[in-house]
């Protein structure tokens, strides 16, 4: 019965010992990728003169899909990135397919 209740307690500390690896992983991950893509963005919007900055190009009606997706995504690491002073905040989409 003890061998059973060990072989258990592995499992569960086995278990508990992945899920920690996955969040890890995930955060670093997911850190990694905002800390890339938004520092791009702001070389690119240092190039353009821009204040704020964008995620992917918004030239196209897809490409601004996408970068509010990515805006939606990286909520949190934005706003921390703004608490801690070292972050910008998003531009403001332009209006594609208005005539001057």
């Amino acid at each position: 019965m003890k061998t059973q209740d060990l072989d258990s307690t592995e499992k569960k500390h086995g278990v508990s010992r992945l899920i920690v690896v996955v969040l890890i992983a995930a955060a670093v991950l997911y850190g990694g990728s905002y800390y890339c893509l938004s520092r791009h963005g702001y070389r690119e919007a240092d190039r353009m003169g821009f204040k704020g900055f964008y995620f992917v190009a918004p030239t196209t009606r897809i490409n601004q899909s996408l970068n509010r997706m990515l805006l939606g995504f990286y909520a949190p690491a934005i706003m921390l990135d703004l608490i801690i002073g070292t972050g910008r905040y998003p531009a403001s989409e332009p209006l594609l397919g208005l005539s001057p």
